[in-house]
């Protein structure tokens, strides 16, 4: 059976992270989520995988560069049905994968064991429950799917597009012929131009050929908004992190006599955990990082490769670090860093943090101080919220200002420079500069006036 992995959308919702990345290369767990695909095929023994790329494809293929054998091949919208058909298997069936998924093995290998004992088209879904199916093409499905609909109304529809699927061969013309938009909808609905593969199936099911579902568990993401990035970090530091049941310590490791911990460690090589160091629970750190001098690390945290933690600063459960950052000084981080990030003085995080940004003294969340309700956000012409759509997401190559409060829920592009003491009411574009313009009373003060 081939397996092809689909990574080259633009991922307009996803910004501001889409600017410099790939979204299939955006990080679960500090590893990139392409790669971390590919691992997948590989322990599930697929020998053919080809990687479907377009947007930012240099970036996948740098990011891919060490896994010999693979094949990509670039595609546009435009005729992304007719690369994908010319690479399916006739014979044995294809794995269709999109590239901004998050799954577990097991939901994975139940897939492929339900499509091998049916010989049918098996898809992976989701259950509806806690997202307005109106955004979405949604199933109506049990055992078998019965439609896909866009933009339905929830009470005919239970489920939603899980992102992979195993073909068999007779749905290579279905695919070939798409008609470039999603048809399906109810009067009045609208599709953008564009390939879906949901159609192509729709086509099929109105023909009478018959598609088996399967309903992933509760470890799935579909990295589609920039608060996907932290609900999939936090699946995977909850039960990846979290089932963690004995500590690995690599050659070189060190952890001190005077360190408190609580829960089970994976420590790199040459890493170091220090005095008076508290690890909560279950930690996930990499190869040559420094825990040190009092820090706070929480429940299932990923801290990665060279690394400085240190000064009391507190790192909050279910956080992923990533490689090669500094967080110091009292500071107190939520959520997801990329590489590259410092945060060595006194301020509080909560959201994701990207690539090479440099956090200055003092900044401030507000859903940290004083507002930890769910939000809805705008992505794109829409509008969403989860429970994570709260925090602030800044952009990649960012530099923020000192004593910069940022409301719930705030996007900062990337490129950016935020001067100091801005409140960030709203979101900025990328390639900003933020200055504060500073406005002077003056008025009579000192003894004559006030004293006695």
């Amino acid at each position: 059976m081939k397996a092809m992995i689909l990574c080259g959308g633009s991922g307009k919702k996803i910004w501001p992270f889409n600017d410099k990345n790939q979204k299939s290369c955006l990080p679960v767990g500090g590893v990139p989520n392409v790669e971390r695909i590919v691992r997948q095929l590989k322990r599930a023994e697929f020998e053919e995988i080809t990687l479907i790329t377009g947007y930012q494809e240099k970036q996948v293929k740098y990011l891919l560069r060490q896994y010999p054998g693979l094949h990509f091949l670039s595609a546009t919208d435009a005729n992304m049905n007719e690369v994908i058909a010319g690479q399916m298997s006739e014979d044995d069936g294809t794995l269709l994968y999109y590239g901004d998924i998050y799954l577990e093995d097991a939901d994975l290998n139940h897939l492929l064991e339900v499509y091998q004992e049916r010989g049918t088209s098996v898809l992976l879904e989701r259950q509806v429950g806690n997202f307005d199916a109106t955004n979405y093409i949604c199933a109506a499905a049990n055992e078998m799917v019965q439609a896909y609909y866009g933009h339905p109304r929830p009470h005919y529809v239970n489920a939603r597009s899980g992102g992979v699927f195993a073909l068999e061969g007779q749905m290579t013309e279905y695919i070939r012929n798409a008609p470039g938009r999603f048809l399906n909808m109810p009067v009045g609905g609208m599709s953008p131009d564009g390939f879906y593969l949901e159609q192509c199936l729709q086509t099929a099911l109105e023909d009478g050929i018959e598609i088996a579902a399967v309903y992933v568990s509760e470890v799935f993401t579909d990295i589609d908004l920039p608060w996907d990035i932290m609900e999939a970090n936090h699946l995977y530091c909850q039960h990846i992190v979290g089932s963690m049941r004995e500590d690995k310590l690599a050659k070189g490791s060190e952890i001190s006599s005077m360190a408190v911990i609580k829960g089970k460690i994976s420590l790199g090589e040459n890493s170091r955990i220090g005095d008076r160091v508290i690890i909560e629970g279950n930690c996930q750190i990499g190869n040559d990082t420094v825990i040190e001098n009092g820090a706070i690390i929480g429940k299932n945290v990923v801290i990665g490769n060279n690394c400085l933690v240190q000064h009391y600063c507190k790192i909050s459960d279910h956080t992923v670090i990533g490689n090669n950052n500094k967080i110091g000084y009292l500071a107190e981080v939520t959520g997801v860093t990329f590489d590259r990030v410092a945060a060595v003085h006194n301020c509080e995080l909560y959201g994701v943090i990207g690539t090479n940004v440099d956090i200055a003294a003092n900044c401030q969340t507000g859903i940290v101080k004083f507002n930890d309700a769910e939000s809805w956000q705008k992505a794109g012409d829409k509008r969403y919220h989860s429970r994570f759509s709260n925090g602030v997401f800044i952009g990649d190559y960012t530099r923020t200002g000192i004593c910069n409060v940022f409301l719930p829920g705030i996007k900062i592009g990337s490129n950016c420079a935020l001067g100091p003491g801005f409140i960030a009411d709203h979101d900025v574009a990328s390639n900003s500069v933020i200055i504060v313009k500073q406005e002077i009373e003056r008025r009579e003060w000192g003894a004559s006036k006030y004293g006695w």
